[in-house]
């Protein structure tokens, strides 16, 4: 039988991303040392089916590698746990977030403070303040250019639902709040369905 593969695309939180497929009949790894699951007096036939099932992983990853590869230019095993690469691009993306909303308003804190905003991305981007997205997204704000190619409600659905997940494992995430209330913040004020780059507008409009 060819081995069956699961790509998933759109933005969901890992756990439901894990209920949806136990529904729908694929068996999720126990996450129990192995110490413990003998502790439980597992029979060897239940560990080796186990084993199993993570070499059939593994096959079915191979077996779409090519298609994995032709789609991302940057490929990494995440391990068997079903919905781990949700749960990785939501810390990534509440990072995003909080870089993003630290760039914009340092920026706006620059031109309160008189000094040259443009000039002052470039110090930025040599020195110990630089991030991607921030370089990326202030550029086009400083050039007046918030045509979306990133809507800003997306950050703010993924640093929300970041959240989300930081609060079911009983996690304070204090600096990710204020950027996910800042997201919130401009899609209240009108800049939802423009570039997330729109944060430095947002700031210059209403103030720190």
């Amino acid at each position: 039988m060819p081995a069956r593969g699961i790509a998933r695309l759109s933005g969901m939180p890992g756990d439901r991303v894990e209920s949806i497929l136990v529904k729908a009949g694929e068996r999720v790894r126990t996450d129990q040392p192995l110490a413990t699951l003998q502790s439980l007096k597992i029979r060897s036939l239940e560990l080796e089916a186990l084993e199993s099932k993570q070499r059939e992983a593994e096959a079915a990853f191979e077996a779409q590698r090519p298609l994995i590869e032709a789609l991302s230019n940057a490929v990494f095993r995440l391990g068997p746990r079903l919905g781990d690469g949700a749960r990785v691009k939501l810390v990534n993306n509440l990072l995003a977030g909080i870089n993003l909303a630290g760039a914009a308003e340092a920026l706006a804190l620059a031109e309160r403070a008189g000094l040259d905003a443009s000039l002052m991305l470039d110090v930025i981007e040599r020195s110990s303040g630089q991030s991607w997205i921030g370089s990326d997204r202030m550029r086009r704000a400083l050039a007046g250019d918030l045509a979306p190619r990133a809507h800003t409600t997306l950050l703010n659905k993924d640093t929300h639902l970041a959240l989300d997940m930081a609060r079911r494992l009983g996690t304070d995430t204090p600096v990710g709040a204020q950027a996910a209330a800042l997201f919130a913040r401009a899609c209240d004020g009108g800049f939802a369905s423009l570039d997330d780059a729109s944060l430095l507008e947002l700031l210059r409009r209403d103030g720190l």
